[in-house]
């Protein structure tokens, strides 16, 4: 059987349409290769990116925390030497009334448990807050004026306090830290 050059031709070589589509789709296949690959590597650059400003923003704010819980410590801390200064003068007085100690050793421990629940307070801070407590506003402006108390007499500052019972249903310790920024 003899094959006819023509057949032959037309069986075995593409018209020009159907190369230009074959030769497109080759072309496409290797571009989208190409795009891929760089969308990968953006993509991973981008988390990389992301993961480091990430860092840096918790660098920040941890930096900001520390100086937030420095700046709340100062008080009750100068409030401590304060007191020991004193209960100190008394022992070389001779002068120690064991009642008045008892009262200045409950002071230290009221400044030491605050600060307690300062970092407590700092190590939740950015938590979600799901702990409100029914308190009494009173009790908790009392609290503040306490801790401020040697800021509020090294400063001559008088407060008259006509504070009514006042029960409300908030966040104890923020409330606090509220009040004593505000009267700070």
């Amino acid at each position: 059987m003899a094959v006819l050059p023509n057949a032959v031709a037309s069986e075995t070589i593409l018209s020009n349409s159907e190369f230009t589509w074959f030769i497109s789709l080759l072309f496409s296949l290797y571009l989208s290769t190409i795009i891929n690959k760089l969308l990968k590597k953006y993509k991973r650059e981008l988390g990389e990116s992301h993961e480091k400003l990430i860092f840096q923003s918790r660098q920040a704010l941890i930096g900001e925390l520390f100086s937030m819980i420095a700046h709340q410590w100062r008080q009750p801390i100068n409030k401590i030497a304060s007191i020991l200064a004193l209960m100190r003068f008394d022992l070389g007085e001779k002068k120690v009334v064991p009642k008045l100690l008892d009262k200045k050793c409950e002071e230290i421990e009221d400044s030491i448990e605050f600060m307690s629940d300062t970092i407590e307070d700092f190590r939740t801070f950015y938590k979600p807050k799901t702990d409100e407590k029914r308190v009494n506003l009173k009790a908790i402006i009392e609290q503040a004026l306490f801790f401020l108390e040697s800021y509020i007499n090294k400063k001559d500052i008088m407060i008259e306090k006509e504070l009514e019972s006042i029960e409300y249903t908030l966040y104890q310790n923020e409330f606090l830290q509220v009040m004593l920024n505000l009267i700070k």
